[in-house]
């Protein structure tokens, strides 16, 4: 019986550490491979939201830092996941990691959020119904036989977050309370195996079938313009690695031509 009692932490250990690892963009932290963030991370706030390029001119354009070189432009409309934000003389600038249009892999990009539009989601929520929104401190209860739940991005949303079986444990905290026309009580939760922010129905916590009653709405955005302007600037560490293996060859052929023609008119001349 005791190693029975001594597995049960252990598997709730296990459990524990698993579902965060499937919600890694929820539960888990990673900084951006940026320089500028690496050497100004104590002034960046962690912000964690999707936004959609909208520059007035029809495309955004992502610097090496605030106010620094040219990284690549983007079209309006594209979704970027801004991690962090920065304050540069009043002016807020997100920073973002994606796969470059013009060259192989990912870069990192500052973009000042001005020209960006949050994609609706809990936050954009809370905003339009704060006046709906109390704090809640009980101790919810499910009902009987609950064994699975539902947790949605915001109620009424109409997308689910995730579905999984219903976890007992102190940690899934719920901070905020909300009722809607239905009558029905929501707890945000804040915590809940690895998802943060999450909205479970409490009075019908494991129906995916509630209808959109606050779906997320359009976003109006400038249009996109046809074609991107070709000025982007060169990397200030210099040219790509494909680049710069193009010129190694160059030089080496050169090298190898210049040698052959010089031993050739050394034979010539003897």
């Amino acid at each position: 019986m005791k190693k029975h009692y001594f597995a049960l932490p252990l598997i709730a250990l296990v459990l524990s550490m698993v579902f965060p690892v499937v919600s890694a963009r929820a539960d888990l932290i990673f900084p951006p491979s940026d320089s500028f963030y690496d050497n100004n991370a104590r002034d960046c706030v962690y912000v964690n939201r999707d936004y959609y390029s909208n520059g007035k001119e029809g495309y955004v354009t992502f610097l090496s830092e605030p106010g620094g070189r040219e990284v690549e432009k983007r079209k309006n409309g594209e979704i970027f996941w801004i991690q962090f934000t920065y304050d540069k003389n009043g002016e807020t600038w997100g920073v973002a990691e994606f796969d470059s249009d013009i060259t192989p892999g990912q870069v990192t990009g500052w973009v000042p959020l001005k020209q960006m539009e949050a994609v609706y989601d809990y936050i954009s929520f809370e905003e339009d119904h704060k006046n709906e929104i109390s704090q809640y401190t009980d101790d919810y209860q499910l009902p009987t036989g609950t064994s699975e739940i539902i947790l949605w991005k915001w109620p009424g949303s109409g997308e689910i977050a995730v579905k999984m079986p219903f976890l007992d444990s102190p940690w899934q905290t719920a901070v905020n309370s909300y009722i809607d026309s239905a009558g029905r009580e929501w707890l945000q939760m804040q915590y809940y195996a690895g998802y943060r922010n999450t909205w479970l129905c409490l009075d019908d916590p494991d129906n995916p079938d509630i209808p959109a009653f606050n779906p997320a709405p359009s976003p109006v955005l400038y249009a996109p313009v046809d074609t991107l302007p070709v000025d982007v600037q060169q990397p200030e560490s210099g040219s790509s690695p494909l680049v710069l293996a193009v010129i190694l060859v160059i030089v080496v052929v050169a090298a190898a031509v210049a040698l052959i023609l010089i031993l050739y008119r050394r034979k010539k001349a003897e």
